[in-house]
């Protein structure tokens, strides 16, 4: 975050306007690798149990926060504290209709924003609310219904993996119906796995809110779920934290774990 290239602004027209977006081209893609950033900070925050360490990485978590402000991402910022919230909140039970919710959150979305896409002048975290999707997601509504057989598979072609900035409408675009609902039933069966998981971790458990906070992120940008290499690497790494790869099993989760065992031990005899 402090190299030189961080505080490089985008030049974004004629009149010299220009954007914070840390060198790259798309400020809503910078806040992606941020989140994902302050995803793996928070899990470290939880396993180490070293004070120094865990102050450093707190530091670290607000500077990205104050980066994702200066971002205007709102999405990003949203699913972001639902991240770091995720640190202190003991592990709940969740159940299988939230992953269902979460995959299904980016096409309500979607058809919200075509639906209010005449509102103006409501602004929040200094952004208008209408910030031109709506018109956006029309425009691919119009292609589609101009040539639905077309879009049975899609045109890789003609939309090349441009940004619609919502992730199901880009994948239709894309790879087409059949390409949505393969999308919709991998990460389906995915949570289906991971929500099943009773014995998780806390780390797993924080994996398995970021997951869900980059899926509902989604909504609004399709780079974390149709992204190049840095981007799709990121979520399958944090798939794999959620699935217990890597992950070392704290003292904290180790009790319970223990305390669980000699519940059900005791309720049987």
């Amino acid at each position: 975050t402090f190299l030189p290239f961080s505080f490089r602004y985008a030049v974004v027209n004629q009149w010299g306007a220009t954007l914070f977006t840390m060198g790259m081209g798309n400020m809503n893609a910078t806040a992606v690798l941020v989140m994902f950033c302050v995803a793996l900070l928070c899990m470290e925050f939880k396993r180490e149990t070293r004070l120094g360490y865990k102050i450093v990485n707190a530091v670290m978590v607000m500077a990205l926060m104050y980066t994702l402000v200066l971002l205007q991402s709102r999405t990003a910022i949203v699913c972001t504290l639902v991240i770091i919230a995720s640190v202190w909140i003991r592990k709940i039970r969740i159940k299988q209709w939230y992953g269902t919710v979460v995959v299904l959150l980016p096409m309500v979305y979607f058809v919200l924003q075509i639906a209010l896409r005449e509102l103006n002048g409501i602004v929040l975290f200094g952004k208008e609310l209408n910030t031109g999707r709506g018109e956006m997601f029309v425009y691919i509504v119009e292609r589609i219904r101009n040539t639905p057989a077309q879009y049975i598979l899609g045109s890789v072609t003609q939309h090349q993996f441009y940004n619609y900035h919502n992730t199901p409408i880009s994948i239709v675009a894309n790879f087409g119906y059949l390409g949505l609902l393969a999308y919709l039933m991998f990460w389906k069966y995915q949570f289906r796995g991971l929500i099943e998981n009773t014995e998780r971790t806390q780390l797993q458990f924080i994996a398995l809110v970021v997951l869900f906070a980059f899926m509902i992120h989604s909504s609004a940008e399709a780079t974390p779920m149709l992204g190049a290499i840095p981007f799709s690497s990121a979520i399958v790494l944090i798939t794999r934290l959620a699935k217990d790869e890597f992950v070392e099993e704290s003292v904290e989760d180790q009790l319970d774990r223990h305390s669980s065992w000699k519940k059900r031990f005791i309720m049987q005899n």
